[in-house]
């Protein structure tokens, strides 16, 4: 369904697969159409069980970034919403979503439709799993319900591989998350929005572009000392610790916490 406006300030809601006529829209209705895409991000999260992230919305058409599909500590998977135009149009989308993703990524469409096999090549390695919202999502009684193939369709995402964790006391993190600064709280944050878990999990930020991402602090002795006592707490680590490149990361408890930051 899309909107046709006419010079003389008509608008009419046209069916492109002529299952319905034309319908004619007043102005209110041609702004009650229009998505909210805060609105919509929100309301998928609550549904699909993501964590909503904090970027700032962009308008559909395009690719909406809605937040992360966290099934166990140690992984955050990328989950975005594609609106697209065509067939070349969604293939665009997609291999703009593997140029910018250092992790797999799930992209939802509403429908299959424009889906075509000549997608196959940049979604064959997994990077990217599509996922078609019209067989995930049921809608029932004025509200939205995930279907079990939800779980199905983003298994396809998960890494192949994955290493244990020794368990989390929660209460015992949620007393070290009330005592973080404000500074330490934002840059563990920073790292789960990127999904930056585990020395292998991308590309990580030195001191300058943590505290940049973290809320444009100074990268100084202050900050430099908060993150270190974030290491001593186990839920950053740095890349040299474990004979590579240096570069922040979360830890699975860092992760954790960043959830409880979130709830608080």
């Amino acid at each position: 369904m899309r909107i046709v406006e006419h010079a003389d300030g008509r608008a009419v809601a046209v069916c492109d697969e002529e299952i319905d006529g034309p319908i004619e829209l007043s102005h209110a209705d041609r702004v009650l159409r229009r998505p909210c895409e805060k609105r919509l991000r929100s309301y998928l999260c609550r549904v699909l069980g993501l964590h909503e992230t904090r970027e700032p919305t962009v308008s559909l058409p395009g690719v909406l970034s809605i937040g992360d599909w966290r099934p166990e500590p140690a992984v955050s998977i990328q989950a975005s919403i594609a609106v697209a135009s065509s067939c070349d149009d969604l293939g665009r989308l997609i291999l703009d979503v593997r140029l910018k993703a250092h992790r797999p990524a799930i992209v939802a469409t509403f429908t299959r439709q424009h889906w075509s096999s000549r997608h196959e090549s940049a979604l064959a390695d997994g990077q990217v799993v599509l996922v078609p919202l019209e067989d995930v999502i049921d809608e029932r009684d004025g509200a939205w319900h995930p279907l079990s193939a939800w779980e199905a369709f983003v298994q396809q995402a998960l890494p192949r591989t994955s290493s244990a964790s020794p368990p989390i006391d929660l209460e015992e993190l949620k007393a070290q998350v009330r005592r973080l600064k404000p500074m330490e709280r934002e840059a563990i944050v920073a790292l789960a929005e990127k999904g930056l878990v585990g020395p292998n999990s991308g590309r990580l930020p030195g001191q300058a572009l943590l505290a940049k991402w973290a809320g444009n602090y100074d990268a100084d002795a202050t900050f430099k000392a908060a993150m270190s006592n974030l290491v001593k707490m186990g839920l950053l680590d740095n890349a040299r610790h474990h004979g590579t490149r240096g570069g922040y990361f979360l830890t699975p408890r860092g992760l954790e916490a960043s959830k409880l930051i979130d709830q608080s």
